[in-house]
């Protein structure tokens, strides 16, 4: 059987409006960049490793990590708007005709996720192999951030942000929430074509909260900072 080639995009748009070129900010001296790049090169399961950029200093930047790795994206690609899948798209066709080849698993990895490792690269794509299913992706829990405990405020009113409160039951009465920890999509590529991006069926690989963190802003940067520290020093 032949072997299913992955192809890890690592999509780096220049414009950000919170941090100026963001995907190239520097934490701990080097850039945000850096951390996906160094675990998608580390992975076993990428074949092809492309980072995905309107800027040229992020390009050049990304140059530093190896050969075939820049790919320039189009203006038309690098709005506050385009989706994700239009990026992923573009990237696939260009590397399937540079290369010669067809890529059957396709991830996403986020530099503004600089805690991202090669096994969580790894182990989204085994599960996506594995079980045959359309998108996986990495998730954290919640913990104790239960929705039902969220309020909104309406006219100064404090109100249930769900219908139903479970605000008096203990944590260990409420199911275990996961949001997605914006580090890892892996897609299987008959997915990509679909209107809907996500597909039917998708799994999930569960990471520590302590190497969950989302950069947008200068506080964020400060905690990766010390979740960085932390995991290092484990």
């Amino acid at each position: 059987m032949n072997k299913r080639r992955s192809l890890c995009v690592i999509p780096a748009r220049g414009g950000s409006k919170t941090i100026p070129l963001k995907n190239i900010a520097l934490l701990n001296g080097k850039p945000l960049l850096h951390y996906a790049l160094s675990a998608a090169s580390k992975a076993r399961l990428i074949d092809r490793v492309v980072v995905s950029s309107d800027h040229v200093k992020i390009r050049k930047i990304a140059e530093e990590y190896g050969d075939n790795i820049v790919l320039e994206r189009p203006a038309c690609l690098a709005s506050d708007n385009t989706p994700s899948r239009s990026v992923i798209l573009h990237a696939l066709d260009v590397c399937e005709r540079q290369d010669g080849c067809r890529y059957e698993h396709i991830i996403l990895v986020q530099a503004t996720n600089p805690l991202v490792t090669p096994e969580d690269i790894d182990n989204t794509l085994e599960k996506l192999t594995e079980t045959n299913c359309d998108m996986c992706v990495t998730v954290v829990s919640l913990g104790h951030l239960h929705p039902s405990k969220f309020k909104i405020l309406r006219d100064d009113r404090l109100l249930s942000f769900v219908e139903e409160e479970k605000e008096l039951l203990p944590r260990q009465g409420l199911d275990e929430i996961y949001i997605r920890n914006g580090s890892c999509y892996a897609y299987k590529r008959e997915a990509l074509f679909e209107s809907n991006l996500e597909g039917k069926d998708i799994r999930a690989i569960v990471v520590p909260k302590e190497r969950y963190v989302d950069i947008n802003d200068q506080v964020d940067l400060k905690v990766a900072e010390c979740l960085l520290a932390f995991s290092t020093s484990k």
